[in-house]
């Protein structure tokens, strides 16, 4: 509930203004769009034959390192972050433009880790229903499943956060 302000007519040429509480609708969020896979990469991962085990676990956020061209309003890189689960281990993260398509970011930032990690996980897991929706048909081309959790791991989280400091910034511009 806020307070507006709504005209109320006294005189003709007079107005006035009474406060009434409403109730503002929730913007609607949109749907983000899945990005388009990378069929060829893909079939090459599946070929290899790589064995299934363990999770890996997926970030994105801004990164303090101001990005632009010439002659271009200055902007926050991306990063995309992918860690092992099980171990802790955080891969090299995927840096983006601005202007990158966040599922483009998280799909590629996933795909470098199974070729460096050389395994499959069982599962991919997220923090945030974006993520998830994003990566749900990459998922299912590569036949594992994507669990949401509330919170992800310390280890991912200190890892963004040792990115960010020695980027010149302590906390995440958003999460």
């Amino acid at each position: 509930m806020y307070p507006f302000l709504v005209p109320i007519q006294v005189e003709p040429e007079r107005k006035r203004f009474d406060i009434e509480m409403v109730t503002i609708p929730e913007r609607l969020q949109a749907t983000p769009q899945p990005t388009k896979l990378d069929e060829d990469r893909i079939r090459k991962i599946l070929q290899k034959n790589h064995p299934r085990q363990g999770a890996l676990e997926v970030a994105h956020f801004y990164a303090a390192g101001m990005v632009r061209k010439r002659d271009e309003r200055k902007a926050y890189m991306r990063m995309g972050l992918v860690a092992d689960a099980g171990s802790g281990f955080v891969f090299a993260p995927e840096l983006a433009m601005p202007d990158r398509a966040t599922a483009d970011i998280i799909a590629t930032a996933v795909l470098n880790a199974i070729d460096t990690a050389q395994c499959l996980p069982r599962e991919i897991r997220v923090d945030q229903h974006e993520f998830r929706t994003i990566l749900e048909p990459l998922a299912s081309e590569l036949r594992l499943a994507v669990r949401m959790v509330k919170r992800l791991p310390a280890a991912l989280q200190q890892a963004k956060e040792e990115l960010l400091a020695l980027m010149g910034d302590p906390v995440p511009v958003i999460s």
